[in-house]
């Protein structure tokens, strides 16, 4: 978030986002971004996954390989997120 922040491609008020004191709060009580801000952070990562490969840069199967573990982890947390629970997805057989 600060690098795209920097770089002026992100604001993260608009975007309401967590500034960088609020980050540090949420490490140290072992939370994580909310379900909202994942995916406005991938589609920020996505766009500059798309200006790094319109590059003239060598092609780094590192830095590929991290973008597509941090898109798969977002994936990952979203579907966790919204998986049925309650009565419904615990229900079980009726005894007879």
């Amino acid at each position: 978030m600060r690098t795209l922040e920097r770089k002026g491609h992100l604001d993260r008020v608009v975007e309401f986002l967590p500034d960088s004191a609020a980050m540090r709060a949420r490490a140290q009580n072992r939370q994580h971004l909310t379900r909202p801000s994942c995916p406005v952070l991938l589609a920020y990562a996505s766009r500059s996954n798309d200006e790094i490969l319109r590059s003239d840069l060598p092609d780094d199967p590192l830095l590929e390989a991290s973008l597509r573990y941090f898109q798969a982890r977002c994936r990952r947390s979203m579907s966790r997120r919204s998986a049925p629970t309650g009565c419904a997805a615990k229900s079980r057989p009726s005894r007879s």
